[in-house]
């Protein structure tokens, strides 16, 4: 079976096992990494069935990029008594493109809830779109970006820092598998401090949604993103998410590598 991939929500909704990728979704040199973990993801949790335990956690890692085919290579289920793993590997031009862990979990203990602050920022529509050229980065057509601090891509920053209310066009709340695309939406934080386009593509991107994020009734999310940088060219990136009101919609990590040197 095979099925075309014309937009985000067409690439998340995709249930075949071959799909051909349209250029459209690139973002810097292929697939969107973020619309291929939550094709990857939902693969996994369609193999844990209705019954599924609620999601804690979600590990993909990148091997290759994938430019214009895509395919489920092999999925896996273990179930315990409180925990499942589901875990699923996907190819592109006949070598692993990526794999994807996710845990599911539930527990009956109760506990005092306790999540990260939103920052204090005015609604979307009070900030500026920030458009990305979408010669460079096709899929931002899809995508609506408003940054709430002077932060920018490039602009030579003093901090590796960017926060922006950001969303996939359209009015449909998020879901899980729209907030793991816009988890990988932003620039890189680390690029807020550079003054030159320089390649730093995702080795592992981690996602953790909170159990409040199923209840999200708008398609914004503000995300705020921050990095550490070693002195040998590998980025450490947290990001935090919130709906508009509030309440925390999750956490993600991402580990960048620099893979060209900066001009001088």
């Amino acid at each position: 079976m095979t099925a075309s991939i014309d937009t985000p929500e067409g690439a998340i909704e995709c249930s075949a096992t071959d799909m051909a990728v349209s250029d459209q979704l690139h973002g810097f040199g292929g697939l969107h990494g973020g619309i291929s973990i939550a094709i990857a993801a939902r693969h996994a949790l369609a193999a844990v069935g209705d019954d599924a335990k609620p999601v804690r956690s979600l590990r993909a890692r990148f091997l290759r990029p994938v430019r214009t085919s895509l395919r489920v290579a092999e999925i896996r289920h273990t179930a315990g008594r409180m925990v499942d793993i589901a875990s699923v590997s996907l190819e592109s031009r006949d070598h692993v493109a990526l794999t994807l862990e996710a845990t599911l979990g539930r527990s009956s203990i109760p506990a005092t809830s306790f999540a990260p602050l939103m920052p204090t920022v005015g609604e979307p529509h009070e900030y500026d779109d920030f458009v990305l050229p979408v010669e460079l980065v096709p899929v931002s057509q899809f995508m609506e970006i408003r940054p709430t601090t002077a932060g920018r891509p490039l602009a030579s920053g003093a901090a590796p820092e960017l926060q922006a209310w950001i969303r996939l066009r359209g009015d449909q709340p998020v879901d899980l598998f729209r907030l793991i695309v816009l988890f990988d939406s932003l620039a890189p934080s680390a690029a807020a401090t550079m003054a030159d386009f320089i390649p730093v593509p995702t080795v592992e991107l981690t996602v953790r949604p909170s159990p409040a994020s199923v209840e999200a009734i708008s398609p914004w999310v503000l995300l705020d993103a921050s990095s550490f940088v070693s002195e040998d060219g590998w980025i450490h990136e947290t990001l935090n998410a919130w709906a508009p009101g509030g309440v925390h919609l999750g956490t993600a990590t991402q580990l960048r590598v620099i893979t060209r040197q900066a001009k001088r």
